[in-house]
C-alpha cells in the first residue's frame, strides 16, 4: 500500500471492484503525468517478476512427488467429506503452460450397505482452461473431457439405494460463482448400469457455455446455460442431435428458472420453473412440449411409432411435507399436475398396419397420488373413440379404472387398415361396429377384470363373385386377470340362414358351449364362394339343414371339440343323403365318430363307429385305429360322384368291417361285395373283395367272375416296411363272351389269359406280366399268336411282343426308364406284309389289288421333352399289282422309302414310284408342331388307270403329267 505524506488522514479502505486500494495524488514538484507513467511501469515490471517467479516456482513444485501427494491427499479427503462416501485419485498431472489438468482414476465407492461395486469409476478426466482477465478474475473451460465414466446404480427392493448423502458445510463459508464458460465438453466411452443391466452412454457438447452474476444489493445469482451442437448416444439408439438454453436465479431462498429451452430435429420442450424453500421445497412449474413422432421413430429406429406432432401444455406444483408419514410423503403425493395433449393427426405405417388418427384430444390430471385423465377421444376408422382413466393412490395399492368406447368404426376402414397384411383376395367388408369396455383392478394386468361387449353390422361381398352376404355378430365378454379367463355370454355370429352362439370360459381349461344351426347350407357355399371365389367349393351343389350342439374345452394348444351332429335332405355333389346323426368328437391327437347313421339316397345306409390317431392335426401312422362299418345297397355311381370320377361301374356295394390297431398297421378284416354290378357293360356273376390285417402285414383277396371266365388277385402289404407282394390270374377269358368286344367286332371263338406277380417295396416295385391270346378276330380278320411279356425293375420297364396278322409275324420291344425325363427306346419290325390281305380287311371293293410291303419303325429320346423325341421309318420294299395274274397293272418304290421325325417335323425323303404308264417323283417336309413352313415336291407322270386298283367298278384311262410345288 501506498500513502502520500501530504494526507494526514488518509482513507485506508477505498478499493476497486478487483480489491485493489485507491491512494491520493503525490505532491512533489514532479509533474504528474511523467510521474504516474513511472509508477505504472515500476507496477508493472514487479507483477511482470513476480509472474515469472511464480511460474517458475510454480513448475518445480507442481512436479514435485511430495506436491502431488499431498495434492492427492487432500482432494481425496475433501471429496470424501463433502460426498460422504470413499474418493480416490489415482494420479493428477497439472501444466501450467497449457492450463490444464489430467486426473487419473477417479472412484467413488458406493454408499453404505453398498459401497461396492464403486458408484463411479472415470478413467481420464482432463480439464482446460482460458483466462479472459487476471485483473477481472475472468476465465473460462476451453475444454472437457471424460474418458470411459462407468455408474454403477443399484436399488433394493425397500428402496435403499447406493447414492451417497453430500455433508453440510459447517464451516459457514460459501464458494463464490464466477462467470464460467465451456467451450467444448465430450464424453466418450460411457456407460451406466442399473442394477446390473448396462446403458452405453456417449455425449459430445459444442460451445457449452455457463454464466453468473452477483445479483445487486442481495445474496444470489443470475446466468445462463447453454450449449449447440449436442450429440448424446446411449444403448442401440441412434444419434441424439440436440441443443439446450437456459436462464434462472438463484438466492439462499429460492430458485428461478425464468427459460430452458430443449430442442431435437422438430420436437422442443419449453420449461419455466420456480422453487423456494430448499429445506422443504416448494415447487411450480409450466410446460409446453411438442413431440415429433418422426424424430422418436429415427431415434429409437422402431417402425411402429406413429408420424405425427403431439403437443401438451401444464402446470406442476410440489410441496414438500416434512411432518407426513414416508408413504404420504412419496413424491409422487406431492406432486399436483395439470394438462391437456392434442395431435391434429398421427399416421402409423408398418408392414402390418397402415391407418390414421385424428384429432387426438385429452386432459390430465395428477393430485395427492392420483390420476385422472378424462376427454380423451380420437376420430379413427371412419368413427369415433372416447375414454376415461383413473388411477388412484400410485404410491402404494394402486386401484384402476377405465372406460372406453367406439362408436360407427368403419369395417372398410379396418379392411384397409390390415391390407398390408392379411391377404384380401377381393373381399370387401362394408358396415359399421360400435361396442364399449369398462376396466378395474390394481397395478398389474393380472389384477385387471374387464367387461365389454361389441356388435357389428355390415355385409361381405367379393368383386369376383356375385354373392353377397350379411353378416351380424354380438360379442358379451368378461375377463378376470387373476385367472386369466375370458367369458363369453350369449356371444353370436349370424347370417339370414345361419347362426353361431357362444357361451362358457376361455382360460386354461376352455369350456365353451357351442350351438350351429343352418337352415340352408347353400349358405356356406356361398360364404364360401365370397371368400375363395372360383373354387371347387362351388360345384359341390351344396344344401339341406343341419345342426351341430357341442362344447369346446381345453387348452388354446391342445383344444377339444365334442357334440352331435343332425343334418337332413343334404345335397352333395349330385348325392342326396335323407338323414345324417353322429356323434363328434376332435382334438390335436385323435377325430373320433360314434353312433353315426348315414342315409344316402332313398335305399343306402351306412352304420359307423370309428376312432383315429392324429399328430398335431394330421393324420399319424403311429395312431391308432378303431373301425366298425356296416354299409348296405350303397349305390356305386354316387359313391363315385363323392370321389369326383367317373367308373364304367354300375350297382350295389355292401361293406362289413372291424378294424382295430394302427393307421399304419391295421389288424382285423373287412368284406365288400358288389351287388347287382356290371363293368364296362359287362354283367359280373359276382365280385367280392376279402381284407384282413395281423399285427405285420395286410391280406387281400378279389375275386370276379364274369361269363367268360373268372379273375382272381391276392396281395400283401407290410405298412411299417411299406413292402408288398401281389398276383393277379385271368384264365382262359372268351374274348367272344366280352359285351364290350364284341361290340367293336372284337373277339372270335378263341380266348386269352393275363398273369401278373410283383413284390418290393412301394417306392421301387418289380412286376412281371404276361398275356397271352391264341387266336381272336378284328373287324373279321384273325389275329393270332399273341404273346407280350413285360417287366419293372429299378424304375426301369422293359417289354416285348410278338403276333401275327395279316398272315405276317411281327415283333416289337422296348425300354422305358420311370424317372428323369423318361428316356424311350422302341422298335417295331415286321416280315412281308401281304398287301392282298390288307385290302380284304379294310378296303374290300380292291379285291382285285396286290402286292407287298415291309414296315420298320424305332422311337427314341425323353417322353417329357418330345421335341427331343427322335423316329425311323422306313419301308425297303413296296409294290403293288393289279388284275388276275397281277399283269394288268403294276407300280412299286425303286428304293427302299424312308422318313424321319426329329425336333417336331416329318420329313419324307426323294423317293420314286414306277409301273404300268407311271413315273413319279415325291418328297416333302411337314412340321408337326411349331411355326416352321411345310413343303411339297410331286413330279412326273401318272396312269389313271390305276384308279381301277381302288375300285373294281371305275374304268379309266389316260395319263396326267404333275409338276407340283407346295409350301405355306
Amino acid at each position: 500500500m501506498l500513502n502520500h505524506p501530504s494526507n494526514p488522514n488518509p482513507n485506508p479502505h477505498p478499493k476497486t471492484d478487483h480489491g485493489l486500494r485507491v491512494v491520493g495524488p503525490p505532491t512533489d514538484s514532479a509533474p504528474p503525468k511523467s510521474r504516474g507513467g513511472r509508477i505504472v511501469a515500476w507496477v508493472a515490471g514487479i507483477i511482470l517478476a513476480l509472474v515469472i517467479v511464480l511460474l517458475i516456482a510454480g513448475h518445480f513444485v507442481l512436479n514435485s512427488a511430495r506436491f502431488h501427494a499431498y495434492l492427492l491427499r487432500t482432494i481425496d479427503e475433501k471429496a470424501t467429506t463433502a460426498l460422504g462416501t470413499t474418493v480416490k485419485v489415482q494420479g493428477i498431472n497439472i501444466q501450467l503452460s497449457t492450463l490444464s489438468a489430467d486426473i487419473y482414476g477417479l472412484t467413488v465407492m458406493g454408499a453404505p450397505p453398498y459401497i461396492n461395486p464403486p458408484l463411479l469409476q472415470i478413467q481420464h478426466v482432463q480439464v482446460a482452461v482460458g483466462i479472459t482477465s487476471l485483473l477481472h478474475r475472468e476465465w473460462y473451460f476451453k475444454n472437457i473431457l471424460v474418458e470411459a465414466p462407468i455408474v454403477k446404480f443399484f436399488s433394493d427392493a425397500k428402496g435403499v439405494t447406493n447414492l451417497p448423502h453430500s455433508q453440510s458445510n459447517s464451516s459457514g463459508s460459501s464458494t463464490n460463482i464466477f462467470q464460467l464458460g465451456i467451450r467444448h465438453a465430450v464424453l466418450n466411452n460411457g456407460a451406466i448400469y442399473v442394477n446390473d443391466r448396462k446403458i452405453p452412454l456417449e455425449a459430445d457438447l459444442q460451445q457449452l457455455e455457463f454464466h453468473t452474476r452477483s445479483l445487486i444489493g442481495q445474496q444470489g445469482y443470475t446466468g445462463s446455460l447453454s450449449y449447440q451442437d449436442g450429440k448424446l448416444q446411449t444403448g442401440s439408439l441412434q444419434t441424439i442431435p440436440h441443443s439446450f438454453d437456459a436462464a434462472f436465479t438463484a438466492t439462499p431462498s429460492a430458485f428461478d428458472l425464468s427459460s430452458a429451452n430443449l430442442r431435437s430435429r422438430a420436437s422442443k420442450v419449453h420449461l419455466t420453473a420456480k422453487v423456494q424453500n430448499y429445506s422443504s421445497p416448494i415447487a411450480d412449474a409450466q410446460y409446453d412440449v411438442s413431440i415429433d413422432g418422426a424424430d422418436i421413430r429415427a431415434i429409437l429406429q422402431d417402425a411402429s411409432i406413429p408420424t405425427g406432432v403431439v403437443t401438451t401444455r401444464g402446470s406442476i406444483h410440489y410441496a414438500a411435507e416434512p411432518g407426513a408419514a414416508s408413504s404420504e410423503n412419496s413424491p409422487i403425493n406431492l406432486v399436483t399436475v395439470r394438462g391437456d395433449l392434442h395431435s391434429q393427426q398421427l399416421n402409423i405405417r408398418t408392414p402390418q398396419i397402415r391407418t390414421s388418427i385424428r384429432d387426438v384430444g385429452a386432459n390430465y390430471f395428477l393430485q395427492h397420488g392420483d390420476l385422472a385423465v378424462n376427454d380423451f377421444h380420437t376420430d379413427v376408422l371412419g368413427g369415433k373413440v372416447l375414454a376415461a382413466l383413473q388411477l388412484k393412490n400410485l404410491a402404494g395399492a394402486t386401484q384402476s379404472q377405465m372406460t372406453a368406447s367406439w362408436q360407427k368404426i368403419s369395417l372398410r376402414d379396418v379392411q384397409t387398415m390390415l391390407a398390408a397384411s392379411t391377404p384380401q383376395q377381393g373381399i370387401r367388408l362394408t358396415g359399421i361396429a360400435n361396442g364399449n369396455v369398462k376396466v378395474h383392478g390394481g397395478k398389474t394386468v393380472e389384477s385387471l377384470i374387464a367387461q365389454g361387449q361389441s356388435s357389428i353390422h355390415g355385409k361381405v361381398t367379393n368383386k369376383n363373385s356375385a354373392n353377397t352376404l350379411p353378416l351380424d355378430s354380438e360379442i358379451h365378454a368378461t375377463y378376470i386377470g387373476p385367472t386369466s379367463q375370458v367369458q363369453l355370454q350369449n356371444s353370436y355370429l349370424k347370417m339370414p340362414q345361419t347362426s353361431l352362439t357362444l357361451n362358457g370360459a376361455l382360460d386354461k381349461q376352455s369350456n365353451i358351449a357351442i350351438q350351429f344351426h343352418s337352415g340352408d347350407l347353400r349358405e356356406l357355399q356361398t360364404l364360401a364362394d365370397v371368400l375363395h371365389p372360383g373354387t371347387s367349393t362351388a360345384a359341390l351343389g351344396l344344401a339341406g339343414t343341419a345342426t351341430f350342439v357341442g362344447s369346446l374345452r381345453g387348452t388354446t394348444s391342445a383344444p377339444k371339440l365334442t357334440g352331435q351332429l343332425i343334418a337332413s335332405n343334404v345335397h352333395l355333389d349330385s348325392t342326396v343323403w335323407p338323414h345324417i346323426q353322429t356323434n363328434v368328437s376332435v382334438d390335436p391327437s385323435a377325430v373320433s365318430l360314434q353312433n353315426a347313421s348315414l342315409q344316402l339316397s332313398p335305399t343306402g345306409s351306412i352304420h359307423l363307429n370309428t376312432s383315429v390317431g392324429l399328430k398335431n392335426w394330421a393324420i399319424n401312422p403311429e395312431g391308432a385305429l378303431r373301425l366298425q362299418l356296416q354299409a348296405a345297397r350303397l349305390p356305386i355311381d354316387q359313391l363315385a360322384a363323392l370321389a369326383h370320377t367317373q367308373l364304367p361301374v354300375t350297382g350295389e356295394v355292401e361293406v362289413s368291417a372291424d378294424m382295430h390297431g394302427t393307421v399304419g398297421n391295421p389288424i382285423g378284416n373287412a368284406n365288400i361285395s358288389l351287388n347287382h354290378a356290371t363293368a364296362y357293360d359287362e354283367p359280373l356273376k359276382s365280385a367280392t373283395v376279402t381284407i384282413n390285417g395281423s399285427e405285420n402285414d395286410v391280406h387281400g383277396d378279389l375275386s370276379v367272375k364274369i361269363s367268360s371266365g373268372v379273375i382272381h388277385a391276392v396281395a400283401t402289404v407290410q405298412p411299417k416296411q411299406k413292402t408288398f407282394t401281389a398276383q393277379l390270374d385271368a384264365d382262359e377269358i372268351l374274348l367272344g363272351k366280352l359285351k364290350a368286344l364284341a361290340s367293336r367286332s372284337i373277339g372270335g371263338p378263341g380266348g386269352g389269359s393275363f398273369h401278373a406277380s410283383g413284390h418290393g417295396t412301394f417306392d421301387n416295385p418289380n412286376v412281371t406280366a404276361h398275356l397271352e391270346i391264341k387266336k381272336t378276330e378284328i373287324q373279321s380278320q384273325t389275329i393270332s399268336d399273341v404273346k407280350m411279356d413285360a417287366n419293372l425293375a429299378d424304375h426301369v420297364g422293359t417289354a416285348t411282343l410278338h403276333l401275327r396278322a395279316a398272315d405276317t409275324p411281327m415283333d416289337a420291344h422296348g425300354t422305358i426308364h420311370l424317372t428323369g425325363d423318361q428316356q424311350i427306346a422302341a422298335v417295331l419290325d415286321t416280315q412281308a406284309i401281304s398287301l392282298k390281305s390288307l385290302v380284304a380287311m379294310y378296303a374290300p371293293q380292291a379285291a382285285g389289288m396286290s402286292g407287298e410291303t415291309e414296315l420298320h419303325v424305332s422311337v427314341n429320346g425323353p417322353l417329357k421333352q418330345k421335341q427331343l423325341l427322335v423316329a425311323h421309318i422306313a419301308l425297303p420294299i413296296f409294290r403293288v399289282a393289279y388284275g388276275e395274274d397281277g399283269q394288268q397293272l403294276k407300280l412299286a418304290a425303286t428304293a427302299p422309302i424312308h422318313a424321319d421325325y426329329a425336333q417336331g417335323v416329318l420329313q419324307l425323303h426323294p423317293f420314286t414310284l414306277e409301273g404300268t404308264g407311271t413315273h413319279l417323283q415325291m418328297q416333302a417336309t411337314v412340321p408337326l408342331s411349331g411355326t416352321q413352313q411345310m413343303s411339297a415336291l410331286l413330279n412326273g407322270t401318272i396312269n389313271l388307270q390305276l384308279a381301277e386298283m381302288l375300285s373294281s367298278d371305275v374304268r379309266s384311262s389316260g395319263k396326267v403329267v404333275l409338276d407340283v410345288h407346295a409350301s405355306g
